[in-house]
Parts: structure tokens; sequence; C-alpha cells
């Protein structure tokens, strides 16, 4: 299978190419002409805090006009768009919808928050929205975690990049919330050094093929942090890209040989404590391509079915080794939570792998010198259970407090500390399993 990035390259080349056939300059010079250029609403020309709009790709051919559908505020009347309907000429503003609250009234834009709660049907639409409701609800009821914190959303009512767990640690999220590649120390800028877009696209053109993953030479390298590497590598050519979006930083430099990697050859890019001289690919995903070469080569020379090979390692997106790694040297084998270059990390281990997520075992490690650190399990999850300042409370897979106690479920969501067998998480035999696991 090609790169998929200059399978997105072709296909930019050939739409430019239908472009200059179909779309010239001279196109739409004759159809303004012809069809002259609706004026743009007034919110849209003022683009201020109080009076903006949302500009789009024009529906007229070619895209020869400005096209802007200007924001709606709270409570403004509003239309729902329908197929073969009438070019809408405004939108609900940002965190807004618009909603029918009475049958047989008239729509309104109202708060996504708001609509969630009088119609359950939305929250798929605005899952992020449906937290902050239910947040904002125990908040007001004073049910609310200690450690809790109001979810933060984009203006579509979906998540923003990154979730935090105070004290511990700050991680990519995708816009249903599900966490994704890219974690931090906790920090309280987030914002500023926790962008995920390189982790977000990977698990968006993810959904377009048919595997639970792409070879490491099938897309762009993230860093730690969920943003893109600085250094990127198409076959042999390198060449330095911007660590938000992985658009060519220097696009009038030649590309530098992939061999050829180094602080003198691309200086304005090559970072000594992440990158290598000489040297692309990390250790795993060098690994990986060594066992894919050796597959492909079979397969070139007729072979359809490859006698038993050496499993392929489990990378991230930054081509490290993945959380979870298998170690076959022992009989029965087991799974282990693993450092970045593939060692274990402390003891932490088990035999079952779609029970274990090293979540915690991780976080450890990014939490270096904290004196408050979250306990695991043997196998590296966080414990359900976690205690700070005499507080005792429930955490999910992610180490995030956790309130949402199933239904006709016993306990309370947090108690002090000799109270913890109270908790509604609280399982004698989890507990067994998670007791005298040492920090690292």
């Amino acid at each position: 299978m090609k790169f998929l990035l200059l399978f997105l390259c072709v296909v930019k080349i050939l739409r430019a190419q239908e472009d200059a056939v179909l779309c010239s300059g001279q196109t739409c010079s004759t159809y303004i002409t012809e069809n002259p250029c609706a004026a743009l609403p007034e919110k849209c020309k003022i683009q201020n805090s109080t009076y903006n709009g949302l500009f789009l790709p024009s529906p007229d051919p070619c895209g020869c006009c400005q096209y802007c559908l200007e924001n709606l505020n709270e409570n403004e009347f509003c239309a729902r768009g329908e197929v073969g309907g009438l070019i809408p000429e405004s939108i609900c503003g940002p965190g807004l919808t618009c909603f029918q609250d009475v049958q047989g009234a008239d729509s309104r834009c109202v708060k996504m928050t708001d609509a969630v709660t009088k119609d359950d049907t939305l929250s798929t639409l605005y899952p992020c929205s449906k937290a902050q409701a239910d947040y904002d609800k125990r908040r007001e009821e004073e049910t609310s975690g200690f450690l809790e914190t109001r979810p933060d959303c984009d203006d579509d009512g979906l998540y923003q990049p990154y979730k935090c767990v105070l004290g511990q640690t700050c991680f990519c999220v995708d816009k249903l919330g599900k966490r994704i590649f890219g974690e931090i120390p906790f920090t309280s800028t987030a914002d500023l050094n926790l962008k995920c877009e390189c982790s977000r696209k990977y698990h968006e053109v993810l959904k377009f093929f048919d595997k639970t993953a792409l070879h490491p030479n099938q897309h762009f390298r993230c860093a730690s942090n969920g943003d893109y590497d600085t250094i990127q590598c198409i076959g042999d050519a390198c060449m330095c890209t911007d660590a938000q979006d992985g658009a060519p930083t220097f696009p009038n430099e030649a590309p530098v040989n992939i061999s050829l990697i180094s602080s003198t050859t691309l200086p304005n890019c090559f970072k000594k404590n992440l990158h290598k001289t000489n040297k692309y690919y990390h250790a795993c995903a060098e690994k990986y391509l060594s066992i894919l070469e050796e597959l492909e080569g079979y397969k070139s020379d007729g072979y359809d079915t490859v006698f038993e090979m050496e499993e392929y390692p489990k990378c991230d997106l930054e081509g490290q080794y993945a959380p979870v790694q298998k170690n076959e040297t022992t009989d029965p084998v087991y799974y282990y939570c693993s450092f970045p270059n593939g060692t274990q990390i402390g003891e932490y281990q088990g035999s079952d792998e779609t029970d274990m997520d090293c979540n915690c075992a991780r976080t450890l490690l990014l939490m270096e010198g904290a004196l408050e650190k979250p306990q695991c399990c043997q196998n590296g999850n966080f414990n359900p259970v976690q205690c700070r300042r005499g507080t005792c409370y429930c955490v999910d897979a992610d180490g995030s407090q956790d309130v949402n106690k199933p239904e006709n479920t016993e306990g309370e969501i947090e108690v002090s500390i000799y109270e913890k067998t109270n908790l509604f998480c609280y399982k004698e035999d989890e507990q067994q399993k998670c007791a005298g696991t040492a920090s690292i």
C-alpha cells in the first residue's frame, strides 16, 4: 500500500489539474459577470465578538464568490436546513443549536447544554455538551466530585483535543472524548502545549481503512504530545514540518536524504533531545519495518503463504514501543507495561492483554518527582480506588474521577480514607490484585 501522504498529494494534484481545466480564472470572471455575487451579510462584514459569521466554501460553481453564514445569537429565530432546500443565509452561533422547544412552535437558537437536557437524542450529536450539562446538574445539586472538572467543549459540542487529571497528566482525546496517543505532565496551560492535531488526524484517517493500524511508513509521525514531529520523511526524503499542521516549514528547501538527518542538514527543526543523527525511525518502528520488508520480500518471490514469522511489535504514533508489549521468552507468555524503549516498567505485567492498558504505569513515568502519585494495579492499570489528602474516590481507566455510579449500585462516589470500602467501585477481589504494587 502506498504512503497515505503520497495518496493525498496525488488527489490534491489531480484536483488542481481539474480546477485548471474547469475552473480557471477566466471561468470565474465570466461567471461573476453573468451572475453577480450576492452581498455578504452585515455580520460577516463586521466580524467582531458580537457580530460575526462563518465563512464556508461557496455553493456556486467553482467557488467563485465569497459565502458566509451570519451567526445568530441565543433566542433568535432559526431554520433547519433540508435536502434540496434553499441555500441558508444564517446559522446558530458557536455553542448554540437550532431547537424546537415546544411542538408547533418556531425554532430558536439555544445553548447546546440546554438542548441535550430536553432531547436526549441530541447527546450523540453533542457528547461534550451533554457531559457539561450533567456536570452542571451535579454541581447545582452539590453532588459533584472534589477532583471533577467541567468538560471543555468546542463550538460544535464536541470535546477539545485534551483532558487533564488534576495533579497527574494531560492527554489527547478524540472529538468524542476517547483517549488517544499523546500525553504530558499536568499543566494549567495545556491549551498551549497539547494541540493533538497529528494524533487526531491519524485516528480520523484510520476510519477509512479496513484495519486497526497503519504501518509506521504510512502516516506522519507524531511527537509524544500528539503534535506533528518537526521532521517528517516520505520514503527517503525528509523535511522540516510545522508541529501544528504537518505542513513543510521551509517548502523551498531541498529534502534531505533519510540517512543524512542531522543538526547541520536540518538546523531549523532537528532537536537533539528528540532526534538522532543520520537516523529517522525509532527502535520499534525500525523493527516493525524490517519484519514488513522481509514479509514483502517473500510475497514478491511468489509465496502466498509465509511460514510463521516474528510478530510485529506494537508501536505508538511516535515509533516508540506502545505501553503494552508481549514477552514470548517465557512459558506461558505474558504481557508487560513497557517503557518507550521496549523494556519492562517495574514488575507491571499480566496474562490478559485485553485487560491491560498500562495507563497508570505510563502516567507514573511522567510524574517523576511528584509527591502524590496514583496507585496502579499489578497489570499497570489505574486502581479503580484512589485516595488523595484523606479522601478516597473512584476513577476510570484514564485516572479521572468517576462519578457515574451505575443504576441500582450501592455505594458512594467519594468517602474519607477510613471508609473506602463504601465506594461504589470498591471490589475486594480487584483490590487484592492492586495491593502491594510498588510505584516506580
